[in-house]
C-alpha cells in the first residue's frame, strides 16, 4: 500500500503594506501577502491600542490579500496582523497607524477700511481699495494647499492671508479652499460688491475774492465712494481742520492767493484730494483826511472850529 503525504513549507508572512497616515474616517488601504502554509487561511487586522478587531479575511490560497477598514479614531495606534493556516500555524506582524483629525474649524474673513464680512456674507468694497482676506482651518494631514480665487477660476493668491485691490467694479464671488495631502478639501465663499471710488471732486468757495479777516464758506461736492467720509482741510496759510461734513469756513489774516486743499477719505480708506485758490485782498483803509474852513484846517485826529451851518 502506498500513502501519499503532502508536505508544505512553513507558513510565513510576505510583503505587508498599510497607509502610515490617514485622516479620521478614511478607509485604510492595506495588503498582506500569505506565503506557504496549508490553505485555507484566516487573517486578522487588530488594533492593539484598543484591543479591537478591525477586519478579517479568509483567503483560500496564498498570495496577496486585502482587508480594508475605517480608521475611526485620532492618534497613533498599534496594528497587529495575524495570519493562521488550517494547521493552526500562525505568524504575526506589527506596525503603527497615525490618524489625524479631519479638516475642520474652517472660516474666512474679508475686510476693507471700516467694512468686514465672514463666510457666506457680503462685503461692500471699492475700486482701488486694499482689501484683506484671511482663511483659517484646523486638522488634516500636511502639506496643505490653499487657494483664493474669484468667480470660480481667477486665482488671487495661495497664502492663508492675502491682500487684493479690485481694478473693475461689479460683484465677485471670492472662494477660499484648502486641501490636505490626503485629498480632503474644505471651501467657502464671500460675495464682494465693488463700488466706484469718489470722483468728480469740485471744491468751491462762497466768494471769488474776499477781504482780510472775512470768513469764507468752503464746500466740497463729489460723487461715489462709501460712507462714512472724513475731510482733512489745509487752508494754505498754515492752518488746518478736520470735519465729518464736506464743508467748513475760514478767514485769512493776510492778503494773498492761498491754495486751499481738501482730502476726502471714505469708509474703505481710499483718499482723494482736490485744490482751489482763494484770493484774499487787503481791506480798504483811509490814507489821509483834511478839512478846512475859512483860514483854518485840520487833519485826521484833529479838531476844526467853525460855526453852525458853515460850509466846510
Amino acid at each position: 500500500m502506498t500513502l501519499a503525504i503532502n508536505v508544505y513549507w512553513p507558513l510565513a508572512p510576505g510583503s505587508l503594506s498599510l497607509s502610515s497616515v490617514l485622516d479620521e474616517g478614511m478607509t485604510a488601504s492595506d495588503s498582506v501577502e500569505v506565503v506557504h502554509g496549508i490553505p485555507a487561511y484566516s487573517i486578522w487586522w487588530n488594533d492593539t491600542t484598543t484591543s479591537t478587531v478591525l477586519c478579517t479575511a479568509t483567503p483560500s490560497s496564498d498570495g496577496p490579500s486585502t482587508c480594508p477598514f475605517t480608521a475611526n479614531w485620532v492618534g497613533t495606534h498599534g496594528i497587529e496582523v495575524t495570519i493562521r493556516d488550517s494547521s493552526w500555524g500562525s505568524v504575526f506582524a506589527n506596525l503603527t497607524l497615525q490618524v489625524n483629525q479631519n479638516l475642520h474649524g474652517f472660516g474666512l474673513n474679508a475686510s476693507v477700511g471700516s467694512f468686514s464680512s465672514r463666510q457666506g456674507g457680503t462685503l461692500q468694497d471699492e475700486l482701488g481699495a486694499i482689501t484683506h482676506f484671511s482663511g483659517a482651518y484646523q486638522g488634516g494631514t500636511g502639506p496643505f494647499t490653499t487657494t483664493w480665487s474669484y468667480n470660480g477660476s481667477i486665482t488671487m493668491g495661495s497664502e492663508t492671508s492675502i491682500t487684493y485691490a479690485w481694478a473693475h467694479g461689479g460683484d465677485y464671488t471670492v472662494t477660499f479652499s484648502v486641501s490636505d495631502s490626503l485629498g480632503r478639501t474644505l471651501s467657502g465663499t464671500i460675495l464682494v460688491q465693488v463700488n466706484p471710488s469718489a470722483y468728480d471732486l469740485v471744491l468751491g468757495s462762497h466768494y471769488s475774492k474776499l477781504d482780510v479777516g472775512t470768513s469764507d464758506n468752503l464746500t466740497l461736492n463729489f460723487s461715489g465712494g462709501l460712507s462714512p467720509f472724513t475731510y482733512a482741510w489745509n487752508f494754505g496759510d498754515g492752518n488746518t481742520a478736520n470735519t465729518h461734513v464736506p464743508w467748513t469756513s475760514h478767514s485769512w489774516a493776510s492778503a494773498g492767493s492761498f491754495p486751499v486743499q481738501v482730502t476726502v477719505t471714505d469708509g474703505t480708506g481710499v483718499q482723494l484730494t482736490t485744490t482751489t485758490l482763494v484770493d484774499v485782498i487787503a481791506a480798504p483803509s483811509v490814507q489821509s483826511l483834511t478839512a478846512s474852513w475859512a483860514s483854518s484846517s485840520a487833519h485826521a485826529g484833529e479838531t476844526l472850529a467853525t460855526y453852525e451851518n458853515a460850509t466846510v
